[in-house]
């Protein structure tokens, strides 16, 4: 109201100095309205277009847990249960499936094997030594710590082809009369040195009194009448 009003004294005035000024006047607070509401329409679009990408993440963030499918949220529940269950052959089933759900399944399908695969070889491997049946160590490529038990059960199978060696060569000694042969039980560590010791142990146990025999025959059939034993 006060502006039409200034707006008119100054057209009603005859200086031009002074409709000059009101002009500038004018112009000045024309400018300033102008100015407010810009920055008025800027403020409310960036409240909007906040707005519209609060949205949008809200959106994608629906979209990344629900457009998975059940029928593939399904199965993968399926295969925990039966990897808990120790069904470890079980996978999931593609048929039907396609895209990135299908790339899903693959890629769990690929993480089980990943599993299952040395888990397999080292129950058939324990299975056949626990039987006497020693395989051969294993060559194929494991990574990280399957490969770590891959070396262990190379060390089972070596430790248990040390065993039989060195048992089948104090047979053989044994076979040929050469009783002061014995195992090396320092060539193997913990209960498997103990293993050996106590074989040249029971060897011993026997050679001992062999020994003795053997020596007072000796004697005896040389007319030479040893004392009477009287080791215990």
């Amino acid at each position: 109201m006060q502006n039409r009003i200034t707006k008119n004294i100054f057209e009603r005035s005859t200086d031009s100095r002074l409709q000059e000024t009101g002009v500038v006047v004018l112009e000045k607070e024309e400018r300033l309205k102008a100015e407010e509401i810009v920055k008025k329409d800027k403020n409310l679009e960036a409240e909007n277009r906040d707005r519209e990408e609060k949205k949008q993440n809200g959106e994608k963030r629906t979209m990344s847990t629900q457009g998975i499918g059940s029928e593939v949220i399904k199965a993968v529940l399926d295969l925990v249960r039966a990897t808990k269950e120790g069904r470890l052959d079980t996978r999931a089933d593609l048929t039907g499936v396609e895209g990135a759900e299908r790339e899903l399944l693959v890629g769990i399908n690929e993480l089980i094997d990943a599993f299952v695969g040395p888990i397999n070889v080292t129950a058939e491997y324990v299975a056949r030594i626990s039987k006497g049946d020693i395989p051969e160590k294993i060559t194929d490529t494991y990574n990280g710590d399957f490969n770590e038990i891959k070396n262990n059960l190379n060390a089972v199978i070596d430790i248990m082809n040390g065993l039989l060696d060195e048992t089948g060569k104090l047979i053989d000694a044994t076979i040929e009369g050469k009783l002061d042969t014995r195992g090396d039980a320092a060539a193997f560590g913990g209960g498997w040195g103990k293993l050996v010791g106590g074989i040249n142990n029971l060897i011993d146990a026997f050679v001992g009194p062999i020994n003795v025999t053997a020596d007072y025959v000796e004697r005896i059939s040389e007319g030479d009448i040893p004392e009477k034993i009287t080791d215990t």
